[in-house]
Parts: C-alpha cells; structure tokens; sequence
C-alpha cells in the first residue's frame, strides 16, 4: 500500500528518469537543432523535478502521508507506464536513428502524463492538484513539439522552435553539459534563461525550499543586475545582513561581513566556473571566498555564461588578465592595472588580489547551488 508522500516521491522519480533519457540522448543525434531542443527537454523535466520536490516538501511539513487504500504495485506499475521507474527498457544505445530517438521521446512524454493523471486522483492538496496540472500541461506541450518535429520531411523545428538565436542555443548545450559536470562533483545546479529566470528561481523555488530566515552576500555585480539583492532585503520576516550599503563605517562593516559567515543563506557569484566542474575565485578581503567554503548553511552562486572556461589555467588567466583590472576600474583602487588594464602583481593597500579558492565539490552535497544564467553577467 502506498500513501500520497510516496505517490509524490515516484513523481520526482519520473522527471529524474525524464532528465536523464534526454541528456543521454544528446550524445546519439548530431544535428545541432534537435541537440538544442533536447537540452531544453532535459532542463524542463529538471524543472519539473524540482516543483514536485517543493510539494513534497509541502506534504512532508504538513505531515500529510496517509495510506491509500487498494492501491498496491501491481495497480501502480501499470498506471506508470513503460518506462517511467526505469530507462533500461528504453535501451538508448539501441535507438538508431533521430525518428526513433524521437518517438520514444514521445512515448515517455505520453507516460509521464498517463502516471500525473494517476496520482492526482490520490492528491487533496489544492496546491499540490495545481501543480501536477501544470506540469501536465507542459508535458502535453512537449509532445506537440516533438510530433511537429517527427512530422517535418526535413526534420527541423516548427517555426516555434526555430533556430533563430545561434548565441543562446549553443550556450544552452554548454550550459546542461557543464551542469551535468557540477552535479558530479554535489552542487546543485539550476539553468536559466536569463537574469529574469534566475532571480524567480531563487525568489521562488531555492529560497522557500530551504527555509532561511537570514542571509547575506559577497561582492557580485550579478546578484544586483539579477534583481536578486532587491529581492531578498523586501523579504518579510528574513535578517538581512547588508554588506552592499553605502556609508557605513569601515570598521563597521568588518563586523558585517564577519556576521555574514553565520546566515543560513549566502548568495554571491563566482569570478570563474571551469568546464570540469570547479568554482574557482581570487578575493580581496576574504569574506566572499568564505562564505562560500565554510559558514552559511546554504550558499547560492549566481553565474553568467561569460564566467565559463574550459580549465583551472584558464580561470586563473581570465581572473588576473580581465576580472582583476576590470573590478579595480569599477571601484577606482589605486593598483596599476588600473592604468594598464594589465596584471603587474602589485603590492600596494589596494591590492584586490589577495586569496585564491578553487571549489572542487560542494561539501555537504548540494549545500552550494550553482544558478547558471544563458546571459552574459556582471565581471
């Protein structure tokens, strides 16, 4: 017998499965198009794993996990279609061309579906309800997408789904690559559109998910341009400890910035995130480099496209030939480079480059989520 929290644990499952296929399948097809529609298949059934997680969450707080009677695994396997408690099934080293690729795209889509339908006659939350409808939605969505693809004698997308934005579809495949990367080494990763998507991610679905009643930041020209600095002081009830604000007394804001490692919640951004899964950062007083290692309970980092390089060289070479100079322009230090634009490892009291931090994985898993943003933000 299963009870609604388990019915909701399976539905996670399910988007997790969907996920997976879809980032699978984008090793089996070459054509550039239907990589880009893949990848933006894998991010919404990513998506939607972590709206149900949220209702799950939900459930669990209320302590609603009553039984529900007559519903054993056979009667559940069967509303779950073929593949939606495994991929072996589906076999994608056995799929040989993009038609089959794609109808079995169809066929997963069509069971997801079939299995939302299921549990939302077992759901009496009127949120919980809503949002299985809406994913539902979205699922059907995909099918129709999938089906005007199958159907096109040339195999391209309808006129929705044109390939009109060269720049951000060939960041969208770097942007799932590199987070499948970072999911291995325990971050949590988010994608986004844009700085608009990532400031609802975090408003949204990271900050109620875990809960803070705190939170600071580290130097970041991107947690402002997202809105998200904003965001987060109009919080009701949240402690904010502001190391942004004007005027305040230097000595004072020592004493900010060393309550700032205490928050529940630390959001900044990153000077670097290598193709390999690594957050690597260069600090001038050490507070942001911190928080992010040890500390807050939680830490979000927010990072445009224009932070990813391929390698840990790399990083260190973006970090002292354009970061460096181009944040002590932006705040007017008194270092040479601000003349030159060029590194010439100063000494002086100006000196921004004073600690290094490469972030291998997070540790505990998934204390450090990483919101990649398909724009190019902040230095």
């Amino acid at each position: 017998m299963f009870t609604a929290l388990e019915l909701l644990d399976l539905a996670v499952q399910v988007e997790i499965n969907g996920e997976k296929f879809y980032r699978q399948a984008l090793g089996r097809v070459e054509n550039v198009e239907i990589k880009a529609m893949l990848a933006w298949l894998a991010e919404e059934e990513a998506r939607h794993r972590q709206a149900f997680e949220t209702v799950r969450e939900q459930y669990r707080k209320a302590k609603r996990s009553e039984a529900i009677p007559m519903l054993h695994e056979p009667v559940l396997k069967a509303a779950m279609g073929r593949h939606a408690f495994s991929l072996d099934d589906l076999r994608i080293d056995s799929i040989r061309n993009e038609d089959e690729l794609i109808r079995s795209a169809i066929v997963f889509e069509e069971d997801s579906i079939q299995f939302f339908a299921f549990i939302s006659s077992f759901v009496s939350d009127k949120r919980a309800l809503s949002a299985i409808e809406e994913i539902r939605k979205e699922e059907s969505h995909h099918i129709d997408l999938l089906s005007k693809m199958i159907q096109r004698p040339d195999r391209r997308f309808s006129k929705e789904w044109k390939m009109d934005k060269p720049v951000e579809n060939f960041w969208t495949i770097r942007l799932n690559s590199l987070k499948e990367t970072l999911e291995g080494n325990n971050f949590a990763v988010y994608i986004a559109e844009n700085a608009t998507a990532a400031r609802k991610i975090v408003r949204e679905e990271i900050v109620p998910k875990i809960g803070a009643r705190s939170v600071s930041w580290g130097g970041s020209m991107t947690v402002v341009e997202t809105g998200v600095y904003e965001d987060m002081k109009a919080l009701p009830g949240m402690e904010i400890i502001d190391t942004y604000e004007k005027g305040v007394a230097p000595a004072d804001m020592i004493e900010r910035r060393r309550h700032s490692l205490l928050v529940d919640l630390f959001i900044t951004g990153t000077n670097a995130v290598t193709e390999i899964g690594q957050l690597v950062n260069l600090d001038m007083t050490g507070n942001r480099v911190a928080g992010i290692t040890f500390g807050p309970r939680n830490v979000i980092i927010l990072a445009g496209r224009n932070k990813i390089v391929p390698d840990l060289e790399d990083a260190m070479l973006r970090i002292k030939n354009f970061a460096a100079p181009a944040n002590v322009m932006r705040l007017d230090k008194k270092t040479p480079c601000l003349k030159t634009s060029i590194c010439e490892d100063c000494r002086g009291p100006d000196r921004i480059c004073n600690t290094w931090t490469i972030t291998e994985k997070s540790f505990p898993k998934g204390r450090i989520r990483v919101v990649l943003i398909n724009e190019d933000l902040g230095l």
